[in-house]
């Protein structure tokens, strides 16, 4: 079977569906989830029906390190708001390599990606002090860092 022409499977329930079928996910080299969206919505009931939902929120609400992530997300949003941090139109990827204090994964090639969808990422971590020393990625390259 051909999936270019034939649709894309679901991994959960094996079916074929027309690619833009799949929700988007640009987390994913495909840009689309890997689950059709009935499976989807039927897992997302399960996890709200066993009230985990609930259960993981507080945990990533109370866990410390999360709150500071959070702080450190609202400093970058006032900034952007108040015109202190400039928000660029696309991903910084092609010129990431010049900044200083950066860990990228080996063998990493640097391509001028032009996705518009960026989010921060705090390179030299959240200490409060570092809480705007940012570079915007797309959410694919931002995902490499955590390699």
């Amino acid at each position: 079977m051909n999936q270019a022409t034939d649709g894309e499977v679901c991994r959960v329930c094996k079916r074929t569906f027309p690619a833009t079928t799949f929700y988007r996910d640009a987390t994913k080299p495909s840009g689309r989830m890997t689950i059709c969206p009935e499976c989807y919505k039927a897992s997302r009931k399960l996890f709200r029906a066993q009230g985990k939902h609930k259960e993981s929120s507080l945990k990533y609400r109370s866990d410390p390190r999360t709150q500071i992530k959070l702080l450190a997300r609202q400093a970058v949003q006032t900034a952007v708001k108040n015109g202190t941090l400039y928000k660029p139109s696309c991903c910084q990827f092609g010129i990431a390599k010049a900044f200083d204090g950066i860990h990228w994964p080996v063998n990493t090639e640097f391509v001028n990606c032009e996705n518009t969808d960026i989010e921060a990422h705090h390179y030299l971590g959240y200490s409060q002090d570092h809480w705007t020393t940012i570079i915007w990625l797309c959410p694919l390259h931002h995902a490499l860092m955590g390699e």
